[in-house]
């Protein structure tokens, strides 16, 4: 797992909690779930909540269905089928477009905190320019997130974190 963290003011701590956790699978959502504020927003891969993931992770019950998620803004992705959609044409084998999970929940993140995808973008040229079909399919990632933020109507809220007055 990794953390992004941003602010309209400087940061001078990693912060022992958060205040959006994104969860690609059972066994991270175990791990990290205690790290997430009470009433803070989930994110969860519903495509990686099936029986055999949940009996890895320990869960008995998916957490899905029995209550235990109730303290938290839940909202439920399909990220693994849209990401495969996302790539769709490009040649990747499925683990090479499943490689590219990050970046659509990375769109998603960037939408509901209104983060721009340029710098991202530079990045992804930067990182992967000389693998054109890799830059390309983490790009159609990060934007198939992006646009499933705008269009669903499932993740209501939006906010707005203003740009860090800090020293160049």
């Amino acid at each position: 797992g990794f953390q992004i963290r941003f602010a309209s003011t400087e940061i001078f701590t990693p912060g022992d909690t958060v205040d959006a956790l994104v969860s690609m699978n059972p066994a991270a959502l175990v791990t990290n779930i205690a790290d997430l504020k009470k009433g803070g927003i989930l994110i969860i891969n519903t495509d990686s909540f099936d029986k055999k993931g949940l009996e890895q992770a320990g869960y008995a019950t998916s957490p899905l269905e029995d209550g235990s998620l109730g303290s938290y803004q839940t909202f439920t992705v399909d990220m693994t089928k849209m990401t495969r959609l996302a790539v769709e044409g490009l040649g990747l084998s499925q683990k090479e477009a499943d490689r590219c999970k990050n970046f659509f929940a990375m769109g998603l993140i960037f939408w509901l905190y209104d983060r721009p995808l340029d710098p991202t973008l530079r990045y992804i040229e930067d990182k992967f320019g000389k693998h054109p079909e890799v830059a390309e399919a983490n790009r159609r990632a990060l934007n198939a997130g992006y646009n499933y933020g705008e269009t669903t109507e499932a993740i209501a809220n939006q906010f707005h974190v203003e740009k860090a007055d800090l020293k160049a």
